[in-house]
């Protein structure tokens, strides 16, 4: 195939607003009035590649159609995975929510545990942390909450609290914090 055929094939993968631009271009060249047309100096232009233009003009519509379709598809697949990931938090065991809960009544969204933190990694399968990757301390490996996660348990804590009293939890939590710097000075 000659490379000519792979230039117009780089075409699809504009961006949507400059394929946008092209279709609002070419529709606006296709449907200007003659008077206007004739003041811009473009009549005789679209007379002699009006097919032309309706086929780049029709064809920069398609992808660009094709392409928010794939955004809105992309963006809709996303809310449907951060929902499920939602709705998971519900259903965590107490050594689980401790760990969530140890983060947001610290507000640090990341938090340095052994990497063979049994709760850690079953948040981490469940999507409600994220491991740090790279090269790190066995014993302070680096996990963080999602950021869409982060915002939800700032906003609603009594997801994670909710099963504790106030005393209860402030016990638990240092229970945990105590852990951690065994952990440390290990």
């Amino acid at each position: 195939m000659s490379a000519w055929y792979f230039d117009w094939i780089k075409a699809i993968q504009l961006k949507a607003r400059y394929l946008f631009g092209i279709w609002f271009a070419g529709g606006f060249i296709l449907f200007l009035p003659i008077s206007l047309g004739d003041k811009m100096g473009i009549t005789n232009f679209r007379q002699t590649h009006k097919h032309w233009i309706g086929l780049a003009t029709i064809v920069a519509f398609v992808f660009w159609f094709i392409s928010i379709w794939g955004i809105f598809h992309n963006y809709r697949k996303r809310q449907k995975r951060e929902a499920a990931i939602l709705e998971k938090v519900k259903f965590l065991s107490p050594e689980e929510k401790t760990i969530l809960a140890y983060c947001v009544d610290r507000q640090q969204q990341s938090i340095s545990l052994e990497i063979t933190e049994k709760s850690a990694s079953l948040l981490s399968q469940k999507g409600l942390l994220i491991k740090g990757s790279g090269v790190h301390d066995v014993l302070y490996w680096p996990h963080t909450i999602p950021d869409f996660l982060w915002s939800h348990l700032c906003t609603f804590k009594e997801l994670i609290f909710g099963d504790l009293e106030n005393q209860e939890a402030k016990q638990v939590l240092k229970r945990f914090e105590n852990k951690l710097k065994r952990l440390s000075d290990w």
